[in-house]
């Protein structure tokens, strides 16, 4: 990509250029940083992304982000304030997210900060309520 230096520095290894039509700026990286990244992005799509097993899980793993989903999304329009997508989510973000963001990009946030092990365990206690870990 091509375009206008706004400001790199060579310590963190990353800056931004405004591209070439000047409405847009993107993140550069230097050439060890960028590798790196490149690497890492191989290394998910071959032992992650491309796994054997999440292929199988698949399916699975869908069905779980349905029900979370509808979940949150019910949280949301109930006003259930004890929820985790409050307590853990929306309690934290600024006015400002709250006031421009829909329900629907306010629960696919909270959903795509989530861990896989916190994941499972929030769709475990969801089915299995009070089962113990």
């Amino acid at each position: 990509m091509k375009g206008k230096t706004k400001w790199f520095s060579k310590n963190k290894g990353y800056g931004f250029i405004t591209g070439d039509d000047g409405n847009k700026d993107y993140v550069a990286f230097d050439k060890e940083t960028s590798d790196a990244l490149y690497e890492l992005k191989r290394f998910n799509y071959k032992k992650i992304y491309n796994h054997p097993w999440i292929k199988k899980e698949k399916f699975t793993i869908r069905r779980g982000m349905i029900i979370l989903f509808d979940k949150y999304m019910g949280d949301l329009k109930k006003k259930h304030v004890d929820s985790k997508i409050f307590n853990h989510f929306l309690n934290h973000k600024s006015e400002q997210y709250l006031k421009d963001t829909n329900d629907v990009e306010k629960v696919r946030d909270f959903i795509a900060t989530m861990t896989d092990r916190y994941f499972n365990q929030e769709l475990e206690n969801y089915i299995l309520p009070g089962r113990a870990i």
